[in-house]
Parts: C-alpha cells; sequence; structure tokens
C-alpha cells in the first residue's frame, strides 16, 4: 500500500500504519549547513530549532524526544522525524508527548 493512496482515500494515516514500521512513509532527511554529524548537537543548530518548533505544522513529528527514551526505547535522536499527519502531529505537540502515548490514548479511548 503506498502513501499517496492512504492519503488520498484517508486524509491522514490511520492508526494501524503509524505502527506498522513495514508501512512506506515520507522520509524528511535534516542537512544542517556545515553540521553533519547525527548527534545530539545537531539539536542546538538554527535550522534543526526550526524544525523542532514547526515541524507539527506539517505534520511531522520529532520522533525520539530527549525526555521519551523510557516509552520509545530509544535514546534521543534530534534528526529523527516521522509523518504522522498534521491532526496527529498537533495533538502530540500539543499534549507533549510521544507517538507510543499517543496511539496509547486512542486505544484507550
Amino acid at each position: 500500500m503506498s502513501y499517496k493512496i492512504v492519503i488520498d482515500s484517508c486524509g491522514e494515516l490511520p492508526a494501524a500504519l503509524l505502527q506498522d514500521d513495514r508501512f512506506e512513509r515520507v522520509p524528511l532527511g535534516l542537512e544542517v549547513g556545515d553540521y553533519q554529524i547525527l548527534d545530539e548537537k545537531q539539536a542546538r543548530t538554527e535550522e534543526a530549532r526550526w524544525l523542532k518548533e514547526n515541524c507539527w505544522k506539517y505534520g511531522f513529528i520529532l520522533r525520539y524526544p530527549t525526555d521519551k527514551t523510557e516509552e520509545t526505547g530509544i535514546i534521543f535522536e534530534p534528526w529523527h522525524y516521522r509523518y504522522v499527519g498534521e491532526k496527529a502531529a498537533k495533538e502530540i505537540m500539543e499534549q507533549g508527548i510521544c507517538l507510543e502515548e499517543y496511539l496509547d490514548r486512542g486505544q484507550k479511548d
């Protein structure tokens, strides 16, 4: 199933596909000026700070936030963004939660 087909028919990514690591997603590569090393210092660049503050407006989230290692099982990765759709991204950003917490809340509702 392609991303375009899902978005054309649903408008957003269904929760089941957000959980499926085999699902084809839109990758977001972050190339930051002269700083090309994938480490925590990248989070301090102007481009990374802008992206963290604005990514939700375009349907993306910071996939592994600094304070969510216990929930995600992955250490902070300031370069790792994931498309989840504008509605989900806004809710995740407003609530200060990670994708795992968002999906858990959806299953409890």
